[in-house]
């Protein structure tokens, strides 16, 4: 990265991401109470992803119990709509890999989180992601309706600079985002061209894992349909098989009628972001996804 985008992305990151303090609880948007739950569909239905080699590569990393892996995106990973940081999708997730015995260590509360700067003796999950990121960078893109977000990848600089300084390149990075690019109307080849350009940010990951997620139900009709950005998505996965992996969420979120009056409660009040019981899903269907059970 050349010198002046990095003090560019770095000043973003301060201004933009400040990091949660230890002791908040994680930010919600939600004004509403989610509806109440109902019997959520198996996440058995869902079909684990093929051998590949990067699949086989990110079940290495998860079972060695060494190294950073950085979780990406926008408000549903960075927590919003979950009741406690706990309750996050990324902090189900690794709750779910120590259930199985496997060495990971709590997930970080952020980038500048102590232990997303320093070496672990477990392998360790850091949320990075920023409510209202985007891949497609709408700062630098004139029709954009978001002036004031940056690209996914460089939202959190400060605390990414500082890992990177301190020799805590990531192993692994998760990328989930594309709700706040498909609202402020970024065509999909634009938002693949921001997937690519996080991916770039980080050469030395062994692997990366990008998930597709739900169409929100309070989201109309945008420059393109969802599955254009899900298309998008997979595109850029499968340019390269070794290093790279998609996994799907969202026909098993439509399969549960989220879009249709949502009678499992997977969708919190705001009708945008995951309830308490939608973050737990996603969680599930990533293990289930990866092979690790239902």
């Amino acid at each position: 990265m050349r010198m002046l985008p990095l003090v560019a992305a770095l000043l973003s990151g301060l201004l933009l991401a400040p990091p949660l303090p230890a002791t908040a609880a994680t930010p919600t948007r939600t004004t509403t109470a989610s509806p109440p739950a109902g019997d959520v569909p198996s996440v058995c239905t869902l079909a684990p992803l093929p051998a590949t080699p990067a699949l086989d590569a990110l079940r290495r990393v998860v079972a060695t119990g060494r190294g950073h892996v950085l979780a990406l995106g926008s408000s549903t990973t960075a927590g919003v709509g979950a009741a406690s940081r706990s309750q996050r999708w990324t902090d189900r997730f690794v709750a779910g890999l120590a259930e199985r015995g496997l060495p990971v260590a709590p997930t970080t509360v952020g980038p500048l989180d102590v232990r997303a700067l320093t070496p672990q003796p477990r392998l360790t999950l850091v949320n990075a992601a920023a409510p209202g990121a985007t891949a497609a960078a709408p700062l630098l893109n004139p029709g954009g309706l978001a002036p004031l977000t940056l690209n996914y990848g460089v939202v959190h600089a400060v605390g990414l600079a500082l890992a990177r300084l301190m020799g805590q390149e990531p192993v692994a990075v998760i990328h989930m985002v594309g709700a706040n690019d498909y609202a402020n109307g970024i065509a999909p080849r634009r938002y693949a061209a921001g997937l690519e350009a996080a991916v770039r940010l980080f050469p030395t990951a062994t692997v990366h894992l990008f998930l597709g997620a739900y169409q929100a139900p309070a989201a109309g009709p945008r420059t393109a349909p969802w599955s254009e950005y899900g298309d998008a998505m997979r595109h850029v996965a499968q340019a390269d098989p070794e290093r790279r992996l998609f996994l799907d969420l969202a026909p098993w979120f439509a399969a549960a009628g989220v879009a249709d009056g949502d009678p499992h409660g997977l969708v919190a009040g705001d009708r945008v972001h995951p309830s308490v019981a939608g973050h737990d899903a996603i969680a599930r269907l990533v293990l289930r996804g990866l092979g690790y059970g239902c």
